[in-house]
């Protein structure tokens, strides 16, 4: 506030609340006058602005602060303060400012203690006030206690502190060497630290990042996590991770390179891969199931050295029986006579078990009923084996001429059962007096592994 005066006394003065000053121990303001000396007073008061006053020493036309020691005044006359003055002292013209006005409690003994950001020097003012003029305030020392480098202090039980005193920014590294103490790593602020092992969830407000690690050699982990002295979690300086547990991604996609992505369709309850971000591959089921088609890849036709007469053709059904391939055996002969189609099939790299639903399954026809004039026995081998695996034998159509199957559960395949196991498959087809057998697609079905 700018005030002028040339009048001896002239004074402004404001109102305000009722506000109670009496613990505190001094009136401070900062003060400009073109006139040097004790060329203003201040003044306040409960009723009046003139009940207390104090003349201040102005010793420059620069803004200097000024302190009003009001301890001498009885607390019943300073507990509600309405009045604020400052009165000119000189006659002759004065232009004077007045601003920040202020009640403090400052530093009363040797023991109080300012404390200083780093800089390059100490700069303090010390004030002598007394309420006595009989008694002069004197100043025996000072010390200053400062540090040149870092600190570290334990704040509680539970937290210690690293400070730097430097003055500049450093690599701070503080060593755990015992106990299960809380430690605060901090560039400063209360709301930008991280603790380690904290008792509840902290609050990053910095807008910086949380945990930023720079590893500018070569070698070594950016971060390893153990469990019982047994790695729980890895991160090279290569990036590359090693986890022991399982990792869960939760309405995300899991990205592979630049372009590939990994996810799980939560509707059709698919794992589906990707490499353009857009279009979607299903990974599949787990059962499977692998048809041969006559004539069939890996088959020979084989008899067995007795009763073997008739004529073997292959042919289509056409789309009555849905376009069905099969081989079909016939014999004008009195008596059964046989012939066997041999198939070789390897179990694929990605079998796992048969599974509760799988096996093997044959279809085939049959001209007539019941097995007098045509019946098919099935069986299974592993290539090296003279024992038979699984079988069904004296099969016929329950229709005449109508297509069924026949079913060798994969629970009764106890050496044909491992990835890369080749099973032989005998397909034994008899027939008299011109009824025929037909054999047609054979169907493996089995829990495949990725």
């Amino acid at each position: 506030t700018k005030l002028e005066s040339s009048t001896n006394g002239g004074y402004a003065e404001s109102t305000i609340s009722s506000t109670n000053i009496s613990s505190y121990d001094y009136v401070t303001a900062w003060v400009k006058s073109s006139v040097i000396g004790q060329s203003l007073s201040l003044g306040m008061g409960e009723s009046v602005s003139n009940e207390q006053t104090e003349k201040v020493y102005v010793d420059s036309l620069e803004w200097q602060k000024v302190y009003w020691d009001i301890t001498d005044i009885a607390s019943a006359d300073r507990d509600a303060i309405t009045k604020l003055r400052i009165t000119n002292n000189s006659s002759t013209p004065n232009t004077f400012y007045i601003d920040n006005v202020k009640v403090e409690k400052l530093p009363t003994s040797g023991l109080d203690s300012i404390h200083s950001t780093a800089n390059d020097y100490f700069q303090y003012r010390v004030i002598f006030t007394t309420t006595d003029q009989q008694y002069k305030p004197q100043f025996n020392s000072i010390s200053f206690t400062y540090n040149i480098g870092y600190d570290i202090v334990q704040i509680d039980s539970n937290t210690v502190r690293m400070y730097n005193h430097s003055g500049s920014t450093k690599k701070l590294r503080l060593d755990i060497v015992a106990g299960s103490l809380m430690f605060d790593l901090s560039q400063g602020s209360s709301t930008g630290s991280v603790n380690i092992a904290p008792q509840m969830a902290q609050i990053d407000d910095s807008g910086m990042n949380s945990i930023w690690i720079n590893k500018t050699v070569a070698g070594g982990n950016l971060l390893k996590l153990q469990t019982l002295g047994v790695d729980a979690f890895v991160v090279n300086s290569d990036g590359d991770t090693l986890m022991a547990g399982d990792i869960q991604v939760q309405g995300g996609n899991l990205q592979l390179g630049s372009t590939g992505w990994i996810r799980f369709n939560e509707s059709t309850e698919e794992l589906e891969f990707t490499n353009d971000g857009s279009s979607w591959i299903a990974l599949g089921p787990t059962f499977t199931n692998t048809v041969l088609s006559a004539e069939y890849a890996g088959a020979v036709l084989s008899a067995d050295g007795s009763s073997n007469t008739g004529n073997m053709t292959a042919d289509n059904e056409g789309t009555s029986a849905n376009s069905m391939n099969y081989y079909e055996w016939n014999s004008s002969e009195t008596s059964l006579n046989d012939y066997d189609v041999r198939i070789r099939f390897t179990l694929p790299s990605d079998f796992d078990t048969w599974g509760t639903g799988g096996g093997i399954r044959f279809n085939f026809a049959t001209e007539s009923t019941g097995t007098t004039n045509n019946q098919l026995d099935f069986y299974v081998y592993k290539e090296d084996s003279a024992t038979i695996d699984g079988s069904l034998e004296d099969q016929a159509s329950a229709t005449a001429g109508t297509w069924t199957s026949t079913f060798v559960s994969g629970s009764t395949l106890n050496e044909c059962a491992s990835a890369g196991d080749v099973c032989v498959l005998v397909v034994k087809m008899s027939s008299a007096n011109d009824n025929y057998v037909r054999v047609g697609d054979i169907e493996i079905g089995y829990e495949r592994k990725l």
